[in-house]
């Protein structure tokens, strides 16, 4: 997925075990912060630096990405938010699916 040398990779694996906490959660949003760098063909050593530059608190994570949202198009803005919204007040962990059928409504 990630298409990283190995060394770098080996690296990035070593600090995101070291850095989880236990917390699944933020492995998987580390992940999708760096999958979406690699779309933007970042290099391997910024894409490490990125990583490294990661809040590693859950709840920095979450403010680090609302954050984010700040300066992009209205309608992500919008998105996100309600996106959060969702997570947020779910009384279960809902799909990806239904995340999606909820922001079409």
């Amino acid at each position: 997925d990630l298409r990283l040398s190995g060394k770098i990779l080996r690296e990035a694996i070593h600090y995101i075990i070291e850095n989880a906490q236990g917390v699944f959660i933020w492995v998987s949003l580390v992940r999708t912060e760096l999958l979406s760098n690699v779309e933007t063909a970042c290099t391997d050593a910024e894409i490490l630096h990125c990583l490294k530059r990661l809040p590693q608190e859950l709840e920095q994570f979450y403010a680090f990405m609302l954050r984010r949202l700040d300066g992009g198009k209205q309608r992500d803005i919008r998105d996100g938010i309600r996106l959060f919204q969702l997570v947020l007040f779910a009384f279960r962990p809902l799909t990806v699916v239904e995340l999606r059928d909820a922001l079409a409504v």
